[in-house]
């Protein structure tokens, strides 16, 4: 599912059908508000309920200024030169969690596919959700759950929220990541998403 803000109410449409037509998903890919759609998605959210939220989703808010953006011009400039972009996202991020809370869901480790049909996935890809966001450091686009051993990460451990924060970001709108992610997760600054 691709991105693009207000483009996740599209693929709730699109979903709808398919799920009129008779298809499930039992696993998704997304990237921006494709992987808002696909967490929820993947978490089991029920079509009626996935459509009222993205309907009242307010994409504005995810727009969140830190302190120094509230000094007008001069902050954003000031965001921009230190902090790298002007929004925080943590708006977004609590957002999503609230969401996916709600469902039982909060890292990686409660998207495991257990089915059958999923033992003949390699073990690293036994996901139902995969988040795709880029890494500028290294010039490459990233697959989360998947990529997270190049971090040095234990991807069970991760949370789906950080992951769809990452795949949000693009360079100079969204500051690379808050004071939180980047000193429980390093390796947050280097994945950022030009949309």
């Amino acid at each position: 599912m691709e991105g693009g803000g207000v483009r996740g109410i599209g693929l709730v449409g699109a979903l709808t059908i398919l799920a009129e037509r008779g298809y499930s998903i039992h696993r998704v890919a997304g990237t921006s508000a494709g992987a808002i759609v696909g967490s929820l998605v993947a978490a089991g959210m029920p079509l009626t309920d996935l459509r009222q939220c993205m309907e009242t989703l307010d994409y504005h808010k995810f727009q969140d200024p830190g302190l120094i953006d509230q000094l007008g011009l001069p902050g954003k400039a000031l965001s921009l030169l230190f902090e790298q972009g002007i929004y925080e996202g943590d708006y977004l991020r609590e957002w999503v969690d609230d969401c996916l809370d709600n469902l039982g869901v909060h890292t990686f480790g409660d998207l495991r596919l257990a089915e059958p049909w999923a033992q003949n996935l390699p073990p690293e890809r036994r996901y139902k959700l995969v988040v795709v966001a880029a890494d500028i450091t290294r010039g490459r686009l990233v697959h989360l759950p998947w990529d997270y051993h190049l971090y040095g990460l234990n991807p069970d451990a991760q949370r789906v929220s950080d992951a769809i924060r990452a795949s949000m970001s693009f360079p100079f709108f969204y500051e690379p990541g808050s004071a939180r992610c980047q000193s429980a997760r390093g390796w947050w600054r280097a994945i950022q998403l030009p949309d």
